[in-house]
């Protein structure tokens, strides 16, 4: 395990090529940028890792009711002690899957052969399959009760087409890969739902997506 200080943060990591990559995107691109004239917004992140985009949300706003959630439980233990300075934290070891499945844990593949975390899936490619998570639903984390989602699950994002009922949700910013999710119909469902899109990030079968809620 190594760490290094941002601000008076200090962060714990294993791989160090990976940490980079993502305080990189994170902090210096501001991917996250979420913009609210709300002291305590309530912020669901789906996919937090080990707690970097976490400690963006509550530096930008240190009164928001974050609720991460991580399925790797490596990530899920390094993303509680990176985020163990904040306070209305909740934190939740599992896999966000659509309110109609059926198994009540998931199985998650990652990158074993390059101890790459970020990328973990419940889909195999060409990961490994290392561990089972719970199976976490939308309505045990009350999913349309959040002023922003965060969605960085590596191809699972297809369980938002389930969802009809986005509530009190404001901004959905969500990594989408193109190879395993067809983007048109993901802008086509939440533009139905009163949401507008745009484009963060493109690379190669990766685009970062912003959708904002316009009613």
């Amino acid at each position: 395990m190594q760490s290094t200080f941002f601000d008076d943060i200090e962060i714990f990591f294993e791989n160090e090529k990976e940490f980079d990559v993502l305080f990189e995107e994170i902090f210096l691109g501001g991917v996250y940028e979420f913009k609210t004239k709300l002291d305590d917004p309530k912020i669901l992140d789906l996919g937090a890792n080990i707690g970097l985009s976490g400690i963006y949300f509550k530096k930008r706003y240190p009164n928001c009711e974050l609720t991460v959630v991580e399925p790797v439980l490596s990530n899920f233990r390094l993303m509680q002690m990176n985020l163990s300075s904040f306070n209305k934290i909740n934190s939740v070891n599992g896999a966000l899957c659509p309110d109609n499945f059926k198994h009540e844990t998931v199985e998650i593949y990652s990158d074993i052969k390059n101890q790459w975390h970020s990328n973990a899936s419940m889909i195999k490619g060409n990961l490994q399959l290392t561990e089972r998570s719970p199976a976490i639903k939308p309505s045990d984390v009350s999913f349309n009760k959040f002023d922003l989602i965060k969605i960085d699950i590596e191809g699972a994002e297809d369980f938002l087409f389930s969802i009809n009922d986005f509530g009190d949700v404001k901004e959905i910013i969500i990594e989408v890969h193109t190879k395993l999710i067809d983007i048109k119909t993901l802008i086509e469902h939440l533009s139905s739902n009163n949401f507008e899109p745009q484009r963060i990030l493109k690379e190669d079968d990766l685009e970062v997506m912003r959708f904002i809620r316009t009613v």
